[in-house]
């Protein structure tokens, strides 16, 4: 019997500090401090998490599954992100004598204020998600989203074509976690990298993520 008490007080004092664990760490956390920027987690039970950040005219959402080593938090997506924002759909030969880029989703939603660059002339898609370059311009196109994006699409275009259709290669408001760690006390998480932000060079700040009470 002494045994049996022996084993249940064992089992005790070691699944206490975890159950201590994952109650500091199963609850919704704020960013603060951050003027003009929303963000914030939500750790749920089953070891997923759901996140958002707003800033301007971006509003993005992420999410995946969460586990806690020591004092780390690990986020990591259901999924990885594509190598680009950006990839070519449909290129064909037409009449005019302009090259036309179009840049839409599946359902033929056009993307507005996309920045592309060819021939080092930049110029931003239109209200239908258009951009015209004159016929003689170089094939190499660079390209990104400033509202959701910085990351750089390259497509060589082929010289033969003229209209092309260009569209986004995963929903470019998702915000990808790939093992991001933040390190977690009682009360906020940290890090030097503020998921969602479309410049955030990193090391430069950290920052904290505060829990509701």
């Amino acid at each position: 019997m002494k045994r049996i008490y022996g084993l249940v007080f064992l089992l005790i004092v070691l699944i206490k500090p975890l159950l201590i664990q994952a109650q500091e760490t199963e609850r919704i956390y704020m960013l603060s401090g951050v003027m003009e920027t929303a963000a914030g987690f939500r750790l749920l039970t089953d070891h997923t998490f759901e996140y958002f950040f707003s800033y301007g005219a971006a509003d993005k959402w992420g999410k995946g599954t969460w586990k806690r080593v020591d004092s780390l938090i690990i986020f990591t997506s259901y999924h990885q992100q594509p190598e680009q924002d950006f990839i070519l759909k449909e290129a064909k030969k037409t009449k005019n004598d302009f090259l036309q880029i179009t840049v839409a989703d599946s359902i033929h939603n056009p993307y507005r204020y996309v920045a592309c660059l060819l021939n080092d002339n930049e110029r931003s898609t239109n209200e239908n998600g258009i951009v015209t370059y004159p016929a003689d311009s170089a094939r190499y196109l660079r390209m990104y989203h400033p509202i959701f994006s910085i990351r750089l699409t390259t497509i060589n275009l082929p010289k033969d074509k003229n209209d092309f259709i260009i569209g986004p290669s995963c929903d470019l408001s998702e915000v990808f976690f790939n093992n991001l760690v933040f390190t977690a006390s009682p009360n906020e998480i940290t890090s030097t990298i503020l998921p969602g932000s479309p410049d955030q060079p990193i090391g430069s700040k950290t920052f904290h993520f505060k829990a509701e009470q």
